[in-house]
């Protein structure tokens, strides 16, 4: 085919394309003496081809249409840092062959082959420029027409050989700089790999020690563990107890932030640090004064991290009323670590080491103890099935044991339970558990109305710089105290770790990873997690008591709404089921979540109660998108139909507005799972002026309150708050329990 679209045949350029193609054919084939340039700088799978029509060369795979990695670039040839040292391999057909040698050489010849064709270049061009020249004046002189057209062709094409000459010239000048380029870059190269070669020579050498360091050490473990408990080096301090107690009020509990200096992972603990007696803290202490201490009873304090069990249990410890204990903190986690603090009056000393030696270390440091002193053993981080940690609990056991008058052990868990109760051998250890709940969202207002502890989590209450929902920031610029924990706690929820310690962006970084990893989500909804499972240290659940008993759930809205994001639509309406969840709180959150996953997938059908010609309205699925109803809309209103939902965790009045522009259309939705409801009509019209709705009669106003199927029959509507707020809009002072709408939201799978 290329044959026929050449203007001339040349055997010539006939045998120089055949060549070519021969190529192309056995460029896999590096044995072939004759093709190891071409193999060589095309890495065994590139051919070179000349344009049939200008005789200008490009590159062509042989490969195209099965090596997925399409056609290696002349030159860019890919090195593999492998134990050689950084050698580099050709890639052939997608097989590596051995490390080649340096390629200095070859570009050498290769440039010097290209100036010998760049000089012969120039003579070609000279000769055809005299014939070009010879046959402008054979034209000149030529005496009938049909040796004149001759002529004519002939300089014509003489001309156009000559571009296309002047072509190759460039390309070959181009080719030059090229392989000059590459050349200067292959030295380059193989300096850096004689130095890396040089780097890895010392380090097989040091690599070397090591491992006949670590053969010793292995050989000698065994039977160097008291040797290495000897060895452990404290560290000492002097410790301060006046600013350690309660404030005026009772409120705050201030703590030397040198006490933790070894309890935590910061080398350089906060200077003080505040602690708010909520109910759950003084429950706490009580506890540990009545069951723990007065009755001796083996302590085991249980909760969801971030509740505050660690940091309460300390202030206890270290508090005034304990001045004759003698405390011990053995705190063991998953990172393998074990960190060890003693307190006896003002010294403390502590040290650290790893999990493999925290039985053996502590055994001796408990042993190291005087007969017959009132000593305090907590053993914070504790989890089942966890070697080292039941190791360690079996030697804290086994001296509390030995004198139980004057000793007192406390086992500090995130486990959701103890696992298998042996009912016989916790009365023999006079077992007594403590549940730590979450916290609530009152109990973080009441913190803030401290001034001195604001002061210190203020910048933790960060959600309009942490976010870049657009409307979120908006709403925080100007927030009061109330308002900011208020919009934290839709992320944070019942975890004191991430409301007062954590950083906005941090808490959505290790919820989102968190979440990532679920793979049951009912699991979670229903709580199942927590009691069944012994190891679950889950930062997703929260605890809370529910008609007396004891309930798991998702920490927050922010991980029920991601949760239920990840959900299937068919998966929340089973969990929203009778047989499903129990706890009002996270059923109603599902039934929101489900309203608006509906909403977003798929559309909804709505059963309105009362008589209609058609009870049962559909719609279709739209965009939602947060906005924030004390700021003005910006910009106009979307045309298509939108589902605009109000940044605030808990937004009076309603949780959707529902509005079409092009219908002038807007409707009010309020879900709940709840009998009754309240009517607040004022919040409604700040959501009317914010989305920039005029007031009059184009506009159709509906509010509706969406319900589960059992409850739409007997589903009541409190008289409204704030009557005649929308009198403006055609709701009438006095009638706007009337107007308003109950459907009902069907949740059959």
């Amino acid at each position: 085919r290329r044959l026929v679209k050449m203007r001339s045949f040349k055997p010539r350029r006939a045998f120089l394309l055949l060549y070519l193609c021969l190529t192309r054919t056995f460029a896999s084939s590096p044995t072939i003496p004759v093709f190891s340039p071409i193999l060589r700088l095309t890495g065994g799978r590139v051919g070179e081809v000349f344009d049939s029509d200008h005789e200008m060369y490009s590159q062509t795979s042989s490969d195209d249409h099965h090596d997925p990695t399409g056609p290696v670039e002349r030159g860019n040839r890919p090195r593999e840092e492998q134990g050689d040292g950084g050698a580099f391999r050709l890639q052939a057909g997608g097989q590596s062959h051995h490390p080649a040698e340096p390629y200095s050489l070859d570009y050498q010849v290769e440039i010097k082959e290209t100036k010998e064709a760049i000089k012969k270049l120039e003579q070609q061009l000279d000769k055809l420029q005299e014939r070009i020249d010879d046959a402008g004046e054979k034209f000149l002189n030529a005496t009938n027409q049909r040796d004149q057209d001759y002529w004519r062709e002939e300089k014509k094409y003489l001309v156009e050989e000559k571009k296309n000459l002047v072509e190759k010239e460039k390309n070959l000048l181009a080719e030059k700089r090229y392989l000059v380029e590459n050349l200067l870059e292959e030295k380059r190269y193989l300096v850096e790999k004689e130095k890396h070669l040089v780097e890895k020579e010392k380090y097989v050498q040091e690599e070397r020690v090591i491992k006949l360091k670590m053969h010793y050490l292995r050989a000698e473990k065994s039977s160097n563990l008291e040797e290495y408990s000897d060895a452990t080096i404290w560290k000492e301090a002097e410790v301060k107890l006046d600013g350690t107690g309660f404030d005026e009020d009772g409120k705050l509990f201030c703590l030397d932030g040198s006490y933790l200096k070894g309890v935590t992972d910061n080398e350089v603990p906060r200077r003080e640090l505040l602690l708010y007696c909520r109910e759950g803290f003084n429950k706490h202490w009580q506890f540990l004064r009545e069951e723990v201490i007065s009755n001796g009873a083996l302590g085991w304090i249980q909760g969801p991290p971030g509740s505050g069990k660690t940091m309460t249990t300390l202030s206890f410890c270290f508090s005034q009323e304990m001045s004759e204990w003698s405390v011990t903190i053995l705190r063991v986690g998953k990172d393998k670590m074990f960190r060890c603090i003693q307190t006896t009056g003002s010294k403390r000393r502590w040290c650290t080491s790893n999990n493999e030696m925290a039985a053996k270390l502590t055994g001796k440091t408990l042993s190291g103890w005087s007969e017959g002193q009132k000593r305090l053993v907590i053993l914070d981080g504790m989890t089942r099935n966890i070697d080292a940690h039941e190791r360690v609990y079996e030697e804290c056991r086994c001296w509390r044991d030995a004198d139980r008058k004057h000793r007192r052990l406390v086992v500090v868990t995130s486990m959701s339970s103890r696992g298998k109760v042996k009912d016989e051998e916790d009365r023999s250890n006079k077992l007594r558990v403590h549940n730590v709940v979450s916290w609530k969202l009152d109990e973080y207002l009441e913190a803030v109305q401290h001034d001195e502890l604001y002061e210190v989590v203020e910048p933790m209450l960060d959600v309009g710089s942490s976010t870049d929902v657009k409307a979120v920031k908006e709403a925080t610029k100007n927030e009061t105290e109330e308002e900011r924990v208020r919009q934290k706690f839709y992320f944070a929820g019942g975890s004191c770790r991430y409301m007062f310690e954590t950083t906005t962006a941090e808490v959505i970084y290790s919820l989102d990873e968190a979440v990532a990893g679920v793979s049951d989500i009912p699991s979670i909804f229903r709580g199942h997690l927590g009691e069944s499972s012994p190891t679950a240290i889950n930062r997703l659940m929260a605890t809370f008591y529910h008609k007396g008993k004891l309930c798991w759930m998702p920490v927050s809205r922010y991980v029920s709404t991601a949760l239920a994001s990840k959900a299937e639509a068919s998966t929340l309406k089973r969990m929203i089921s009778d047989y499903g969840i129990e706890n009002p709180a996270v059923k109603g959150c599902l039934f929101e979540m489900l309203f608006f996953e509906e909403v977003k997938r798929n559309g909804l059908s709505l059963t309105f109660r009362g008589e209609r010609e058609q009870p049962v309205e559909r719609w279709d699925k739209c965009l939602v998108e947060l906005f924030n109803p004390n700021e003005e809309q910006a910009g106009s209103l979307p045309k298509a139909r939108t589902c605009f939902r109000p940044v605030g965790y808990l937004q009076g009045g309603y949780d959707a507005v529902m509005v079409d522009r092009e219908a002038q259309k807007v409707e009010f939705v309020q879900v709940t799972i709840a009998e009754k409801h309240s009517l607040k009509l004022m919040y409604l019209l700040e959501a009317l002026k914010a989305l920039g709705i005029p007031a009059g009669n184009g506009w159709n106003l509906r509010v509706i309150f969406v319900t589960l199927p059992t409850n739409l029959k007997d589903f009541q509507i409190e008289p409204a708050e704030d009557s005649g707020a929308l009198e403006t809009y055609g709701w009438k002072k006095g009638k706007e329990r009337k107007k308003a709408e109950v459907a009902a939201l069907d949740v059959t799978v």
